[in-house]
């Protein structure tokens, strides 16, 4: 464990982590702002807390570049040779690494999602933002499903966990 805090106070001590962490939630959440302020009414009409999630990719390529830059800036200025002659087992030193990456990026993800859907509950405040349920005795099939990935990507059946009801079907 003293590995995996070894390398996070190695991350924290540059201020390339913190402007990547700034810059991923900056973008992440103002496409979805500019989204809900300049989206149409009819547009608006259909958005569910699953629409407000749509950014995401532009805060995971600012949080993978974070990735490259805390190996990159290791073997730049040399420090990688400490950390492998302190821990001779290279695979660990690398593991630690991307375990603490890995853990700021889901954090940061997680604060930026929870950032989108209160930034959609507040810029859309007419939509109630719950799923219609269906009339008593509708067969469960009546919902339609949406899942947070493409058509193209959709799959046959999809995992119970990515289906959200969004509307009922008239």
């Amino acid at each position: 464990m003293s590995l995996v805090t070894v390398e996070r106070i190695k991350l924290f001590s540059t201020r390339s982590p913190w402007w990547c962490m700034i810059i991923a939630l900056i973008l992440a959440d103002g496409f979805i702002t500019l989204g809900f302020l300049f989206a149409p009414t009819e547009v608006k009409a259909d958005f569910t807390p699953a629409a407000t999630q749509g950014t995401y990719l532009f805060g995971m390529i600012v949080m993978m570049a974070m990735a490259c830059l805390a190996i990159t800036t290791e073997y730049r200025f040399g420090t990688i040779r400490t950390s492998f002659l302190s821990v001779p087992k290279r695979i660990t030193v690398l593991l630690s690494k991307t375990l603490v990456d890995a853990v700021l990026s889901g954090l940061v993800g997680l604060v930026s999602a929870f950032v989108d859907w209160g930034l959609g509950y507040i810029l859309v405040p007419d939509r109630t933002w719950r799923s219609t349920p269906a009339p008593s005795g509708a067969p469960f099939s009546a919902y339609r499903w949406s899942t947070p990935w493409p058509r193209c990507w959709r799959l046959r059946s999809a995992p119970w966990f990515a289906r959200a009801p969004v509307r009922w079907r008239s």
